[in-house]
């Protein structure tokens, strides 16, 4: 059984981050919010596209993308099969390959958004951090 004293840790804490998410929700009068578009619709239709959305928005990248991403798979699963590799590796690769899929799709988004290189970094770290703690968990729950 667990130590109680973790137990109560446990509860202290989720009950505080209610607590927070309550007060965040209560503190401000949402209804008087307006949100402000980074551009306004009388510009000219907002800032011209960089190179990297355009190819970010174009179906045949997705295409192409999806195409290797199945190729991918593929190939570990052929080698995860004929022992070449252990299977931990192929886990472990295909999380870097994740990790580094979110960490960029959140950067690309936001300067898609019109959000500063500086914001769009912060929100990388932001992503690349909460994997981070994401790994540290799947450590300490499996023992790995």
């Amino acid at each position: 059984m667990a130590n109680p004293a973790y137990l109560a840790s446990t509860l202290a804490m989720g009950l505080l981050a209610v607590g927070i998410v309550v007060f965040v929700v209560r503190g401000r009068r949402w209804r008087q919010y307006t949100p402000r578009a980074a551009y306004a619709m009388d510009a000219g239709g907002g800032s011209p596209a960089s190179a990297l959305s355009r190819v970010a928005g174009a179906t045949n990248t997705w295409t192409a993308a999806y195409i290797l991403l199945v190729l991918g798979l593929l190939a570990g699963l052929i080698v995860t099969l004929s022992d070449a590799l252990s299977g931990g590796a192929v886990i472990a690769a295909l999380g870097a390959l994740l990790s580094a899929y979110l960490v960029g799709g959140v950067y690309l988004a936001m300067r898609g958004n019109g959000r500063p290189s500086a914001q769009a970094a912060a929100g990388s770290a932001i992503v690349l951090g909460l994997l981070f703690v994401f790994g540290i968990g799947v450590k300490l729950v499996f023992g790995v």
